[in-house]
């Protein structure tokens, strides 16, 4: 699939992640909730050298300036954890798979904990989980690990 629609298809479904987070918690934080799960929408491709990895790696880069500049090692350095560990794989291998949504995803809610704190994490979780398996169901290719 295409990177224009995995972007379109991550917009989409993201605003299932800002209407329950809305639900659940109110209003606060709506906008990362809703970028998390447009950027996990298209996270699964970052083991290649996809447009979507050049797009993830270059919005990451002001987050580390910030993360760093602001002494929030931990959160930065989980940060920096997700790109590299996800450009280590095979196109279509870990992480087009449940596990590598679980693993990647567990290291940034806990950045985002550790930088911002959290109003549920759960809103994450639910974010992560609808950007994620909207890429995988739109590539067609899902496996466990």
């Amino acid at each position: 699939m295409k990177y224009e629609q995995h972007v379109t298809g991550g917009m989409i479904t993201s605003l299932f992640s800002v209407a329950f987070s809305a639900y659940r918690s109110g209003l606060e934080q709506l906008w990362l909730i809703c970028l998390t799960s447009i950027v996990f929408s298209l996270f699964p491709d970052m083991d290649t050298g996809s447009k979507s990895r050049r797009l993830l790696i270059l919005m990451s880069l002001p987050a580390f300036i910030y993360l760093f500049h602001k002494e929030y090692d931990a959160s930065g350095y989980a940060l920096f954890a997700i790109v590299m560990l996800s450009t280590a794989f095979k196109h279509r291998g870990f992480t087009h798979s449940l596990a590598g949504m679980v693993v990647f995803g567990g290291l940034y809610v806990y950045a985002i904990d550790m930088s911002i704190g959290m109003v549920d994490p759960v809103n994450y979780a639910v974010a992560i989980s609808i950007g994620y398996l909207t890429h995988l169901i739109l590539d067609g290719h899902f496996k466990v690990v």
